[in-house]
């Protein structure tokens, strides 16, 4: 790969801060802020003697995901799209993370996806952008029989030229629950992905879905300061009277980190740069 395509300094430690505010590329808005928040937290939690030790340093059991990751070349700097998934799908399997996959604009990127998983023989998850009801559906009709959670990236619609392009739209309850019960009826899952703020909450209070994923999108987007381990600490006790499940992601690095979001309720942890790194470092 030559300079010019680089998008990952395949760090030791994947922290935000090599890639400062690379957009597109694998950093964030506001200089990587939340970005490098969701790790620093984690590493201070760890660090300050409020997690029983035998609990930090156990073999971890939390679920561990691959996070839906699109934009191949834009974002990852990958030569090509639709060689991506297939090796990001490989590098996550390596490590036995389970497998979820994303969508964008164009459509490719999530048909690109879906035959990558389908080439695993297994089911995982694929979480949709907050395009307008009919085409969220047309999407679970294409990938209802090799998933087994679908969820709404309710969070995207604060990536601007995502949100123009595509009509992205700021779900309300009532499509939330118009998408949650047509999947119940294909004996699917619902996540809403993205919960990380005031608003994300009374989302969830109302539509009471199977999984709540608290989310700042890696950093990438314009929302509230913070980190995500840190709003699931605040926030785990109204999560887990509302939805049956919490997830999270946001800056897992190491089993420790695993460690520290069982702790706090959550029962699957969301991983995406470090496989992308794993990607890359096969064409450095």
């Amino acid at each position: 790969m030559t300079q010019s395509n680089k998008k990952c300094y395949l760090c030791p430690i994947c922290n935000g801060q090599a890639c400062k505010g690379q957009m597109p590329g694998m950093g964030g808005i506001n200089n990587s802020f939340n970005f490098i928040s969701n790790y620093n937290d984690l590493e201070k939690i760890a660090a300050s003697g409020k997690i029983p030790q035998e609990q930090l340093n156990k073999t971890p059991e939390i679920s561990v995901m691959l996070a839906p990751i699109t934009g191949a070349i834009q974002n990852c700097g990958y030569p090509t799209e639709k060689e991506f998934y297939p090796q990001l799908i490989k590098a996550a399997q390596n490590k036995n993370a389970l497998i979820s996959i994303g969508d964008g604009a164009p459509d490719e990127k999530f048909l690109f996806g879906l035959e990558a998983l389908r080439s695993t023989g297994k089911k995982g998850a694929a979480f949709i952008k907050p395009f307008p009801n009919d085409k969220i559906l047309q999407r679970i009709e294409l990938c209802k029989n090799d998933v087994q959670i679908v969820g709404i990236d309710t969070d995207a619609y604060a990536i601007v030229t995502m949100r123009n392009m595509s009509k992205l739209q700021k779900k309300t309850t009532k499509q939330l629950i118009e998408i949650q019960d047509r999947l119940h009826q294909l004996g699917i899952k619902f996540a809403i992905k993205g919960v990380f703020t005031l608003r994300d909450l009374l989302i969830v209070k109302k539509v009471k879905p199977d999984i709540a994923l608290v989310s700042n999108h890696g950093g990438r987007i314009k929302t509230r300061k913070g980190s995500t381990i840190k709003f699931l600490i605040k926030y785990k006790n109204f999560l887990k009277k509302y939805a049956k499940e919490i997830w999270i992601d946001g800056g897992f690095r190491t089993p420790q980190h695993y460690n520290i979001a069982e702790y706090y309720g959550a029962s699957c942890v969301l991983v995406g740069r470090p496989f992308v790194s794993d990607v890359l470092k096969q064409l450095s």
